[in-house]
């Protein structure tokens, strides 16, 4: 008999990557699904966990046997008939100021067949989905202190609107009366810049976990599995499954590329690491390429290290400026120009769009309190900074932001 390869083994072999290739695509969807239904806002926690388990337990080797529970601060998630066997296992997160939680999966009996009930890649898969829970409930918790704190607010501004109107009505001959009731009112606003101005370093640090969160978990396990499938590639070419792989692999770098590029859309890392010029370069490009606007940037890095706040609003109102640019002002071309002129710091935002009366932007964004412009110069109050707009309709838009260098923010 003539040597040659085994036909049997050949099928034996293809059945086999064949199946490990069917249980790492239902663990990347698993992961992909849960990743997606915990960053979903505006759902009870109940309802999103409930989902989520439905899901996962089409993601082990024996489904039709699988059951999960997730547990954390004292309550319990479970899928339909849960109940605890011989045969599961357990991952543990912990929430800072909570304590600690878990995920598991049992089997309602032991796997019938040879090898082991669970997979090693189902330990880490366990392992991702705790990672994913422990920055899932971080989140909702931070949201809903965020929610007490909004409803208190509002309880607190109805109390003090009601208790004005009573005074008003009661002592309106009194101009005594009127000047301290504006005296608590200008108080008052004062207060709602800075809790403006809080809410935006919140955002900053949510942003950044965020994106740690896509960069340290999400990308490196694409990554690992891309290495994986890497590692398949030579017996694949036995198994005549070359192709698939190659498909299945493109599929996985248009995953890498999507979290890559969506972890600098959170926040580019490069405002931290490099500073604030190269990110504002950094977001030029990028408007260029996912806007089709030509943005042209110039100035030296900045003589003084600027605050972290500092940096971060700053940036974040180049970013709003730019959008405004590309929503509103019909323009081909924006410049920025960095400047430190001794003991102060600006950046100006120019286009050569249709522009608008700069007066009247001015009056609405007095009107509205908060948003846009009139956001952006109350910030950069907080730091002792200005917002100087020049603008008139057929002649483009002029925005300078200027604040003294070496500022930390008011205490």
């Amino acid at each position: 008999m003539k040597k040659g390869k085994d036909p049997g083994r050949a099928a034996r072999n293809r059945g086999r990557i064949e199946w490990q290739l069917r249980e790492r695509v239902k663990e990347l969807d698993a992961l992909h699904r849960a990743a997606r239904m915990l960053q979903s806002h505006g759902r009870p926690a109940g309802e999103a966990l409930g989902k989520l388990l439905k899901a996962l337990t089409k993601a082990w080797q024996h489904p039709q046997l699988a059951m999960m529970r997730i547990a954390y601060g004292g309550r319990k998630y479970s899928s339909p008939g849960f109940r605890r066997t011989r045969w599961r296992q357990q991952a543990s997160f912990a929430v800072r100021g909570v304590g600690r939680g878990s995920v598991e999966t049992c089997y309602r009996r032991r796997p019938s067949g040879p090898g082991r009930s669970f997979l090693p890649e189902e330990a880490k898969l366990l392992g991702s989905l705790a990672r994913l829970l422990q920055a899932f409930f971080v989140r909702h918790k931070a949201e809903q202190r965020l929610l007490r704190a909004k409803t208190g607010l509002q309880r607190t501004v109805a109390r003090r609107t009601s208790q004005l109107r009573s005074l008003n009505e009661s002592l309106r001959a009194e101009i005594s009366e009127r000047r301290r009731n504006e005296r608590k009112i200008r108080r008052y606003q004062a207060r709602l810049k800075l809790l403006a101005l809080q809410l935006a370093m919140f955002e900053e640090q949510e942003r950044r976990e965020i994106a740690a969160d896509l960069h340290d978990h999400i990308g490196q396990t694409l990554m690992m599995a891309k290495l994986n499938l890497s590692q398949l590639r030579a017996a694949a070419r036995d198994a005549g499954l070359a192709s698939s792989l190659e498909e299945i692999g493109g599929l996985l770098d248009q995953a890498i590329n999507y979290t890559r590029n969506l972890t600098f859309e959170v926040i580019p890392p490069v405002l931290y690491e490099l500073g604030l010029l190269p990110a504002i370069e950094w977001l030029s490009e990028h408007f260029r390429e996912k806007h089709g606007l030509e943005v042209s940037v110039r100035g030296e890095p900045p003589a003084v290290i600027l605050d972290r706040k500092l940096q971060f609003v700053l940036y974040m109102a180049v970013r709003e400026l730019l959008f405004n640019v590309v929503k509103h002002a019909a323009a081909g071309r924006a410049q920025i120009a960095v400047t430190g002129r001794g003991q102060s710091f600006s950046i100006t935002v120019a286009d050569d769009g249709r522009g608008f009366d700069a007066e009247a932007a001015e009056r609405r964004a007095s009107a509205t309190r908060g948003y846009g412009l009139f956001g952006i110069r109350e910030k950069l109050h907080y730091f002792s900074g200005n917002l100087k707009i020049e603008s008139a309709a057929g002649r483009g838009s002029r925005i300078t932001m200027e604040v003294p260098a070496g500022a930390e923010g008011q205490r």
